[in-house]
């Protein structure tokens, strides 16, 4: 039987819309950050499998039923762990549907966690325990139990020093984990810069990047569309599970601590989640109180509107002097043209 397999081009609208077609068949939802495809067709050029990527991560492996049985998803998978690799990364990650999990399985990939039916796998230089040896030894950790925070910044207000503090006095160690993915107006070179600075004086406090393994393309894509979908149900018991499972068993972590949201639809579920999900494995969640000042909840979306209001001098009022500092350097000074600019 001859088989076709060729790259699409996700620019191309009409290749991408006869690609979403195919993968509605699976009940495979095509996402707008894919970068690479690469599909198989028959020999009447109609799509008969297809496997696509976002950076480092396969995803939307679908081959049509009658056509199983030759081997087409391991060719379609080792053509984007190809690319994969020609694009830079040593690390890469898979997400599946529990049914495709032998065929990971016989490529090399790990299986990280499972959820809801879809599967998170592994391969490459390192895998997630050899990530947290490699941790442990680095922040020179010990066996006693410490605390957690989880921290976006975009950017940090007084807020987030708020519940850093509060977390810093009540766990004998605090591990601050800050979201290495950079989908935020700021930077995370930039978010992370600050916190050390803001930071700089509380001495049982470690900031440790957040890797892939913690609110990222890979865990946890669709944390910010804001919106609640049952992809993002799913995202977060596979983010949440894995932090519980692997992250606070290797670094003795028995408390995460999170501000309570008020407004925030998707946080707030991610929240009620962990308070689920974490005790399961030791880790007790110990939800604060947002801080007020002159009555208002204190959250970097305020600032940004206040920035974009340009209305500066009342969105230093919720800030701590890092971030001042930062805003009024030539960097933080673009960043308020953009944010200014909507």
């Amino acid at each position: 039987m001859d088989f076709k397999i060729e790259t699409v081009w996700l620019k191309n609208e009409n290749q991408k819309n006869k690609l979403i077609q195919f993968l509605k068949k699976f009940d495979l939802n095509y996402e707008n950050n894919l970068d690479y495809s690469v599909i198989i067709r028959d020999d009447k050029d109609n799509i008969i499998g297809s496997c696509s990527k976002s950076k480092n991560i396969i995803k939307c492996l679908a081959v049509n039923y009658e056509y199983r049985g030759y081997n087409l998803s391991a060719s379609l998978v080792n053509s984007i762990i190809d690319k994969i690799f020609n694009d830079g990364y040593s690390h890469f990650f898979a997400f599946t549907e529990d049914k495709n999990i032998e065929i990971f399985q016989s490529l090399g990939f790990s299986k990280v966690f499972s959820a809801n039916g879809v599967s998170l796998f592994e391969n490459g230089i390192y895998g997630i325990l050899e990530y947290l040896n490699k941790l442990y030894k680095k922040y020179n950790l010990d066996e006693d139990k410490r605390g957690s925070l989880v921290m976006n910044c975009n950017p940090m207000t007084l807020g987030h020093l708020h519940l850093i503090k509060y977390a810093c006095e009540n766990s004998r160690e605090v591990l601050l984990f800050v979201v290495e993915e950079d989908k935020s107006i700021f930077s995370f070179k930039d978010r992370i810069e600050i916190i050390k600075n803001a930071t700089k004086d509380i001495d049982n406090l470690k900031i440790i990047e957040s890797s892939d393994y913690i609110i990222s393309q890979a865990t946890f894509p669709t944390y910010f569309l804001k919106e609640i979908t049952d992809q993002i149900k799913i995202y977060t018991e596979l983010d949440v599970s894995i932090f519980g499972k692997y992250f606070a068993k290797k670094l003795n972590i028995n408390r995460r601590y999170v501000g309570k949201e008020p407004f925030d639809n998707v946080t707030n579920y991610y929240n009620s989640s962990m308070k689920k999900i974490l005790p399961t494995y030791g880790v007790e969640v110990v939800e604060i109180e947002r801080l007020k000042i002159h009555n208002k909840f204190v959250s970097a979306s305020l600032v940004r509107k206040l920035i974009h209001d340009d209305n500066l001098e009342e969105a230093y009022k919720y800030l701590p002097k890092a971030t001042i500092e930062f805003l009024n350097s030539q960097n933080g000074k673009k960043i308020i043209n953009i944010i200014k600019q909507g």
